[in-house]
C-alpha cells in the first residue's frame, strides 16, 4: 500500500512539474521590444561555443549594433545581448552567464550604464532579472540588483509573471519565432542637435558602478577574453560627459580599449539630423555606420574567423534575411504611388500577397488594370469579387466565386478569405485587413517575419486613390 501511494505521489509530482514548466514557458517574461522575447532568452537557445563576439549594454547598444551586418560584411559570429535599461551590474552577470556556454573571443560593453544608477523603470528591472536561468549567479544578481521589495519574488519569478495572463498574445504560444540576434532596427528620423564638446572635468560616478567595471575587467582576464568598452552615439548631458571622462581615465589604467563613438561621430560619418530615432538612440541608418566602424575595429585588432558558408551558422543567415525584410517592409510603407506600389509587389520573395477586388468598381479607371498586371495578378476585372493570391511573385491561386470561404496556413498563423454578396474580407489570425468596400484591397504578409506588414486599399469611387 505504501509503495502504491509512493508511486502515485511520483506520478502526480511528475505531471505537476510538467504542467508547471509548460505553463511557465507561456507566462515567462517576453520582451516585446525585440522579437517578442528578450535577447537573454534567445541566447539560451544557441548552440554551445558558437558566438565569438558578444555585445552588452542598454537600448543604446541594441539600437546601434547589428550582428547580421557584421555577419554579412565579415562573417563574424556575434550576438547582441543588450537589454533595455541594462546597468553595469546586469552587464557583468550577462557576461558571466554567456561564458558558461560560449568560448567568447571579444566582449564589447557599452558604457552608458555608468551614467545612471539602478532602475528608475520597474519594467527594466524585470527585463534584466527574470529572463535568466535559475542558478547561484542569478540569485546573486537579484541580491545585487533588486533594492526594494521582496527579492525572493525575482528568484521564484512566479509571483511576478503569474499576472501576465491579462496580456497573453499569440506569440506566447508560438514554439517557433523569427530569428533574433539582439538588434532592434528603427526607421523613423528625428533631427538631433549635434553634440558639442568642451573641456570637461572628470567626475566620479557611483562607486558600485565603478566596481562592476572592475569586475568585468577581472572576469575577462580570468577567462582570457578580450574586453572592449565603447559608447554608442547619443545626445549627452554635461553630467554624462563628466562621468564618461572619468570612466575613460579609470579604464585606461587597466590598458583596456575604450571607443567613444560620440566623440568619433564625424569620423564614422554620423549625421545628427538623419541618423537618430530620438536623442538617445540611432536609427537603422545610424546603426549601419556604427556597426561598420566597430566591425573594422574588431577585424583589425582581433583574430576572428570568417564563418560565412559554414552550415553550422545558419542562424546568422536567417537573421540577415529577417533584417533585410525589415528594410524592405519599411521601403514598402513609404510608397504612395499606385503604379510604383504594384511594381514593388512583383519583386517580393518570401511574402504572401492577397489582392482582392470587391464591391462596386470601375474597370479601366486610373490604369488600375495595368497596375494589377504589373503584380502579375490578373489581366481583367471579373463580374463581382475576385481574389488573387501571390506567393514568391507567382500567382498561386485565383478565387472567382461570389460566395466562398477559404483557409490557408501561413508561416506563423492562418489566412482566411471570406466573400459574401460580392464583399471580400481578408483575415489573418482574426485581424481584419480591408481598407475599401469598393475597389481593390491588398494585404501583404511577410513569411520570414511572420506578420502582416501592409494593408492598403484603392478606392474605385476616387480614381483608385491609395488608402493605407
Amino acid at each position: 500500500m505504501k509503495v502504491t501511494n509512493f508511486i502515485k505521489v511520483l506520478i502526480f509530482s511528475a505531471i505537476f512539474l510538467f504542467l508547471l514548466n509548460f505553463t511557465y514557458n507561456i507566462f515567462s517574461w517576453k520582451d516585446t521590444a525585440g522579437a517578442y522575447c528578450s535577447s537573454t532568452e534567445t541566447f539560451y537557445e544557441l548552440e554551445e561555443n558558437i558566438v565569438d563576439v558578444l555585445f552588452l549594454g542598454s537600448s543604446h547598444c541594441y539600437c546601434s549594433v547589428n550582428p547580421s551586418q557584421l555577419w554579412e560584411d565579415y562573417g563574424m559570429a556575434s550576438f547582441n545581448m543588450a537589454i533595455s535599461g541594462q546597468d553595469l551590474a546586469s552587464s557583468y552577470y550577462c557576461m558571466k552567464e554567456a561564458l558558461k556556454t560560449q568560448d567568447l573571443k571579444v566582449v564589447c560593453v557599452d558604457l552608458y550604464g555608468c551614467t545612471f544608477q539602478g532602475y528608475a523603470i520597474e519594467g527594466n528591472l524585470y527585463r534584466n532579472t527574470l529572463s535568466r536561468k535559475l542558478s547561484m549567479d542569478s540569485v546573486e544578481a537579484v541580491n545585487n540588483m533588486v533594492e526594494t521589495g521582496d527579492k525572493s519574488d525575482f528568484v521564484l519569478k512566479w509571483p511576478i509573471i503569474h499576472t501576465r495572463y491579462k496580456e497573453l498574445a499569440k506569440e506566447d504560444f508560438m514554439k517557433k519565432r523569427p530569428p533574433y540576434l539582439g538588434y532592434s532596427a528603427g526607421f523613423n528620423t528625428v533631427p538631433v542637435t549635434k553634440q558639442e564638446f568642451a573641456k570637461v572635468e572628470a567626475k566620479p560616478f557611483g562607486e558600485a558602478e565603478q566596481g562592476w567595471i572592475r569586475k568585468m575587467i577581472e572576469l575577462a582576464k580570468e577567462e582570457n577574453v578580450n574586453l572592449v568598452f565603447f559608447l554608442a552615439p547619443y545626445q549627452m548631458s554635461l553630467n554624462a560627459q563628466e562621468h564618461i571622462a572619468y570612466a575613460k581615465e579609470m579604464i585606461s589604467e587597466y590598458g583596456v580599449p575604450m571607443i567613444d563613438m560620440v566623440e568619433l561621430s564625424e569620423k564614422i560619418g554620423l549625421d545628427w539630423e538623419l541618423d537618430f530615432v530620438d536623442s538617445g538612440h540611432t536609427n537603422h541608418y545610424g546603426a549601419t555606420k556604427v556597426t561598420k566602424y566597430l566591425g573594422e575595429y574588431l577585424k583589425s585588432n582581433y583574430a576572428l574567423e570568417d564563418f560565412r558558408g559554414n552550415a553550422t551558422y545558419g542562424l546568422w543567415e536567417e537573421d540577415l534575411k529577417a533584417r533585410k525584410h525589415e528594410v524592405k517592409n519599411h521601403q514598402l510603407l513609404q510608397i504612395a504611388d499606385v503604379k510604383t506600389y504594384f511594381e514593388m509587389l512583383s519583386t517580393l520573395e518570401d511574402y504572401t500577397v492577397v489582392v482582392s477586388s470587391t464591391g462596386e468598381y470601375l474597370s479601366g479607371e486610373a490604369n488600375i488594370d495595368e497596375c494589377l498586371q504589373l503584380a502579375g495578378s490578373f489581366h481583367e476585372f471579373y463580374d463581382g469579387s475576385a481574389v488573387w493570391i501571390l506567393n514568391n511573385k507567382e500567382t498561386t491561386q485565383v478565387i472567382r466565386e461570389r460566395e466562398y470561404l477559404d483557409v490557408q496556413p501561413l508561416t506563423y498563423g492562418e489566412l482566411l478569405i471570406s466573400c459574401s454578396n460580392g464583399q471580400t474580407t481578408v483575415f489573418v489570425d482574426r485581424g481584419t485587413y480591408k481598407k475599401t468596400e469598393n475597389g481593390v484591397n491588398v494585404m501583404i504578409y511577410d513569411n520570414v517575419l511572420g506578420k502582416v506588414v501592409d494593408s492598403v486599399g484603392f478606392e474605385a469611387m476616387y480614381a483608385y486613390g491609395m488608402i493605407r
